[in-house]
């Protein structure tokens, strides 16, 4: 029982309404003892103070803070493993093995909940975290899991914050005193067991002297989030029911100290298919629904939707889609309107092309690689794969090496081990021994807005200066990725699934790859894996061969000379024999 009579004191008759109103409430809410304890004190000073100051106004806030949290007022969703799998099956395409790893992961969660906790027990320590490119659908997973599980959904944005206080809350007396962000969700979702999106962990402000990292462990590790000490509140509220789920584009961007609480669920870019299934099912729907467009009015066929997914959105989710399915559906509402056109249109690629213009990305990445010194390069980056145009140039003048194209440290170190290799090997590559004396080596990647890093281009940084030495262009139509030794092994390297996609979206259907990357492969959806020529490579001299029609010092195996030629056929148990 609760001893409040020491705090329920008449204050006479000229006691503010909202003073007795508070005190009604708090009769009404199920706080904790503490809790109590601390709202009861602070009703009776405030019951004392001048209503209209500026100091009873500052209690009057915090005590509707206090009173208006869910204390303990779960909404009794619980984890139904088959439920939540048909909800997550409806949800997003191609994500069947992300959907695995969070069903095991609830699954996991509910057998150590349903037994009674031993002695020196430690609790689970992760926490969901999506890793995947902008639009692929990680806040849908998320919403899907909540709307599965029964309870409500908050998403909170992560790029804005700076510094603890902004998680752990302002202290009252200060100019901006505020609840933490956490506080205000669950105030916001009326339970004390919602589902939790913290959008954006790797976008965090990269200040590790704002004491953010720490914050977030505090609000994240089970072992300390059942009293989570708001400052602003001046209280602990219990966090331990709520269901944390994290999202990120890249993981390392993410704090050291984060990411080793973190459980990565890897959400991979859509394939052609996934893009046009969505794009009939759910966005066109959506888009003609939100633009006024009655049943039957407006549709668009199979290949005007492939030629916005071609053309106009060289991307890993769907978001720039479903804006061009937006654009064009209401330049054709203007047309509708003004009568130019019947009703019960249907868009197809020409009509594509009227409403959204010219085509974006109409360039064959074929035409890039059709002079020498140029190979096409696979890469990553946040918003998913990217191709990217590695050219070479040797001048007459003082022995250096310039590179260009905002390149980071890791690709810089690339650049000079390809040069190093190549040196080493002009006799056998069959060029002068003087091919690189007193020259100068320029390595360019286009794009130089963009910084670009990582050891993925260090096979391309080879194909090319050999080509410009060779004067032999790169094959057209195949792209390469893979990190280089000085001993001319080449490396596993990866995000194998979205550079592979992406050289599928520009046309390239042969890939050269690391050996170390083969069970990479069974991550390719069958359609892609079908139509694409995909060969393993160990050794440096493997990619010249595939690469470049000379020289013929290097010895390759006949098959996979008429896969590279033709682009088709070779598949992941393509072989290349290394010539010593």
């Amino acid at each position: 029982m609760r001893d409040t009579d020491a705090h329920e004191q008449h204050v006479g008759s000229d006691e503010c309404p909202w003073v007795a109103l508070l005190r009604s409430r708090i009769g009404q809410v199920a706080l904790p003892d503490s809790v109590h304890e601390l709202v009861q004190l602070e009703l009776t000073q405030l019951a004392t103070r001048d209503c209209r100051s500026t100091e009873a106004q500052e209690m009057r806030t915090h005590l509707e803070w206090l009173i208006g949290l869910p204390w303990s007022a779960p909404s009794g969703g619980t984890a139904d493993l088959s439920h939540v799998s048909q909800a997550l099956a409806a949800g997003p395409w191609g994500h069947d093995r992300a959907r695995d790893q969070i069903l095991e992961f609830l699954a996991v969660c509910s057998l150590r909940e349903r037994r009674e906790p031993a002695d020196g027990d430690e609790p689970s320590t992760s926490v969901l975290c999506l890793v995947g490119p902008q639009g692929v659908g990680k806040s849908s997973i998320a919403r899907s899991l909540a709307r599965a599980l029964g309870r409500a959904f908050i998403r909170l944005d992560l790029s804005g914050v700076s510094d603890a206080a902004q998680i752990r809350g302002r202290p009252r007396g200060s100019v901006d005193a505020a609840p933490g962000c956490i506080v205000q969700a669950i105030r916001q979702a009326g339970t004390s067991d919602p589902v939790v999106l913290l959008d954006g962990v790797d976008r965090l402000a990269a200040d590790r002297h704002a004491g953010w990292p720490n914050a977030m462990l505090e609000m994240l590790d089970p072992a300390r989030n059942c009293a989570f000490y708001d400052r602003y509140l001046g209280a602990e509220f219990d966090l331990g029911q709520v269901l944390f789920i994290c999202t990120a584009n890249a993981v390392g961007a993410i704090p050291p100290g984060l990411r080793d609480w973190l459980e990565f669920v890897q959400i991979d870019g859509y394939t052609e298919y996934e893009k046009l299934q969505i794009a009939r099912d759910v966005l066109v729907p959506r888009q003609l629904d939100a633009n006024g467009f009655q049943s039957g009015e407006l549709s668009f066929s199979s290949d005007g939707l492939r030629t916005i997914i071609r053309e106009y959105t060289l991307e890993a989710g769907v978001r720039g889609l479903e804006r061009d399915i937006r654009r064009a559906a209401r330049r054709a509402a203007v047309q509708i309107a003004a009568g130019d056109t019947c009703s019960g249109r249907v868009i197809g690629p020409g009509d594509v092309r009227v409403l959204l213009g010219p085509s974006r990305y109409r360039e064959d990445a074929r035409l890039r690689t059709a002079s020498p010194g140029v190979a096409t390069c696979l890469a990553w980056t946040p918003p998913g794969g990217d191709v990217v145009f590695v050219e070479a140039r040797v001048t007459d003048s003082q022995r250096c090496l310039i590179l260009t194209g905002q390149l980071g440290e890791v690709m810089r170190e690339s650049a000079q081990i390809a040069l190093s290799y190549v040196e080493g090997e002009l006799e056998r590559l069959g060029l002068a021994e003087d091919a690189l004396l007193d020259r100068t080596v320029h390595f360019h990647l286009p794009t130089a807005a963009s910084p670009k890093d990582g050891p993925s281009a260090g096979v391309a940084l080879v194909a090319a200066l050999v080509s410009h030495l060779t004067q032999q262009p790169v094959r057209s139509g195949l792209a390469m990725t893979g990190e280089l030794t000085l001993q001319g092994y080449v490396l596993p390297v990866g995000s194998i699934r979205q550079k592979v996609l992406t050289a599928y979206q520009f046309g390239l259907r042969t890939v050269i790859l690391p050996r170390g990357n083969e069970p990479d492969l069974l991550d390719l959806p069958d359609e892609i894996r079908e139509q694409m020529s995909l060969v393993l490579v160990d050794h440096i001299d493997q990619v010249l061969d595939a690469a470049l029609p000379l020289p013929v010092e290097f010895e390759l195996v006949p098959d996979v000379i008429a896969a590279v030629e033709n682009g088709v056929g070779s598949g992941p148990s393509s072989h290349l024999r290394i010539v010593a």
